[in-house]
């Protein structure tokens, strides 16, 4: 395990609210789930509050618990297509009131929720995944199986009617 002393704390604790989610993971905007998921591993390795439960300076403790909280924020955010698709876009409209921050909209959240079923959920994370990746075929396989379990859900519905029609 990397070592990260008391003044990189300090100093990284003070640069991560400048940084981008993909700045905090150390990956590029188009790394894959696999490379954000190693990159969180890594980092959270390196920064776990865990870590550094023997420091007796409050600050310093403080400091690594903002550093972790991002880290674990970042990682939620680009591993879930939906976020990191609302996020990109938050990103390029930075300069039009845009931050670096994810905000979560509310809208999207109550329309999600009518998926219930562990099962109905993982699929249409999945096929959401395979649309990013341009695996349609799988995709609607996916939304198909989703329906299995949730047949009433609109969410599923519309996301596959929506690939359905445009053929990607």
């Amino acid at each position: 395990m990397t070592q990260i002393t008391n003044e990189e704390i300090i100093v990284l604790s003070e640069a991560i609210d400048e940084m981008d989610y993909y700045q905090i993971l150390k990956v590029s905007p188009d790394a894959t789930l696999n490379e954000i998921k190693e990159a969180y591993y890594r980092e959270t390795r390196i920064c776990h509050p865990d870590n550094f439960i023997n420091l007796t300076d409050p600050e310093i403790k403080n400091r690594i618990m903002k550093v972790s909280k991002l880290i674990t924020e970042a990682y939620i955010v680009l591993r879930d297509f939906e976020k990191r698709k609302r996020y990109d876009t938050q990103l390029k409209n930075r300069d039009a009131g845009g931050g670096i921050r994810f905000v979560e909209d509310d809208s999207k959240t109550e329309e999600k929720d009518d998926i219930n079923s562990p099962q109905a959920k993982k699929l249409y994370n999945q096929a959401l995944g395979e649309i990013l990746q341009n695996r349609i075929q799988d995709a609607i396989k996916n939304l198909k199986l989703a329906l299995v379990f949730e047949p009433k859900s609109q969410t599923i519905k519309k996301k596959l009617e929506e690939i359905q029609s445009k053929k990607i």
